[in-house]
């Protein structure tokens, strides 16, 4: 067999040839160029669809029917709607991360509103229809927020300790049936008692509100339902309870329960 050599190398003519690069194959002196590739997945048959879990569903209902939520009540409420989890409350990493993923689909607004508080989170459009919501898109303002906390707060007490046997009425659902029947004061919620169909009104009072007003919202509150619990925050808290002592035979009717808005402001 004869054999040639170039410097130091001996090159055999009938040698068999492997060489192999991600670019291209050597075989027998033949060079190919096409590339060695993976094989390709194949695509998931829902590949490029929205996909929300009930989770997301319960929580962006829940935002919609209060009008918007801070991201601090953000972690409480979906650590209730989170199964196995032992956690108080979630990180904030993990549920911005759960936000992230609704401002990405279009669902949900996330905005530093106040440099003190944590941010705030608000439905689109698209984010209420989402939901299963038919009520209208609304920013809301700046003077509401504080309102719609401390609205959000007593919620959030009222379901955590009495579960699935209640069932809370949002102020956007409870004004738009007494406007209905003809009733003019705005209320800031509904309870309704799942044994029996009891509704309980409820009222969140932040500041205090002339005597007069406060006599005509109690005497239109007691005519429409048989109990009515009542948040005040410290600032209002004497002035509603005179007013409810104004009330005829309050002592004996029991209507109007109240209670002090920071013993349960989350």
């Amino acid at each position: 067999m004869k054999t040639s050599s170039f410097g130091h190398m001996t090159i055999w003519p009938y040698a068999h040839v492997f060489l192999f690069s991600k670019t291209s194959c050597v075989y027998h002196g033949y060079v190919s160029n096409q590339s060695i590739q993976k094989p390709r997945r194949k695509k998931r048959s829902d590949y490029g669809s929205v996909i929300l879990t009930p989770r997301d569903l319960a929580l962006l209902k829940w935002m919609g029917e209060q009008y918007a939520i801070r991201f601090d009540h953000l972690q409480v409420l979906a650590t209730k709607y989170s199964e196995g989890r032992r956690e108080k409350v979630l990180g904030y990493q993990a549920v911005y991360g759960v936000s992230s993923r609704w401002v990405k689909l279009g669902l949900v607004e996330r905005k530093k509103i106040f440099t003190e508080f944590p941010m705030w989170l608000w439905l689109t459009k698209k984010g209420l229809e989402t939901a299963g919501l038919e009520h209208p898109y609304k920013v809301p303002a700046i003077s509401r927020f504080a309102h719609i906390h401390a609205v959000n707060s007593v919620r959030l007490h009222v379901e955590a300790k009495r579960g699935d046997s209640i069932r809370w009425i949002c102020e956007r659902e409870a004004n738009a049936l007494r406007k209905e029947e003809g009733q003019i004061h705005l209320i800031d919620g509904l309870v309704e008692d799942l044994s029996d169909g009891e509704i309980v009104g409820v009222e969140v009072e932040l500041t205090q509100k002339r005597q007069t007003r406060l006599d005509s919202i109690l005497r239109e509150l007691r005519a429409n339902y048989k109990s009515v619990w009542y948040f005040a925050s410290d600032e209002a808290y004497s002035a509603v309870e005179s007013a409810i002592k104004r009330v005829p035979n309050h002592d004996e009717e029991e209507t109007f329960i109240l209670y002090r808005l920071s013993s349960i402001m989350y």
